[in-house]
């Protein structure tokens, strides 16, 4: 990237590294490294036309997603469509989960291309409005 004078990284990470989850506390406290990291990349490799971002995701119909929520459900003692609407439905705005090709998709290709080229550093969340924090 460096000697193309041209490049993009794009890190994937969850809203809960800045609004942790009781039940994934672990999982953030692991992730919260990926925002400092950004930062300091950005003002590392900007100088030769690269730049990073990351996207903090809130919840998309993913076999990892309904894995964990299943897990979460049989920990609870409690219906996994239960647990799917109450804790992954309900906090959201949109009252729905995320979908890749409409909602991260278009982010992806546009932080992808030189069209971006003055977005690095950032932290861009898409979650459906369900963080309260900014």
């Amino acid at each position: 990237m460096i000697s193309n004078g041209f490049g993009r990284i794009v890190f994937i990470s969850s809203y809960t590294v800045k609004e942790p989850s009781v039940y994934l506390s672990l999982a953030d406290v692991s992730r919260a490294g990926i925002i400092q990291l950004t930062k300091v990349l950005s003002r590392e490799l900007g100088k030769y036309g690269i730049t990073v971002n990351t996207i903090l995701l809130g919840s998309f119909e993913t076999p990892g997603a309904k894995r964990t929520i299943a897990k979460l459900a049989k920990r609870l003692g409690v219906d996994f469509k239960k647990v799917w609407e109450e804790e992954v439905i309900a906090p959201t705005s949109v009252k729905r989960i995320g979908i890749v090709e409409k909602d991260l998709a278009p982010l992806l290709v546009f932080l992808s291309s030189e069209y971006s080229s003055y977005i690095t550093g950032s932290i861009i969340t898409v979650d459906g409005g369900v963080m309260r924090t900014y």
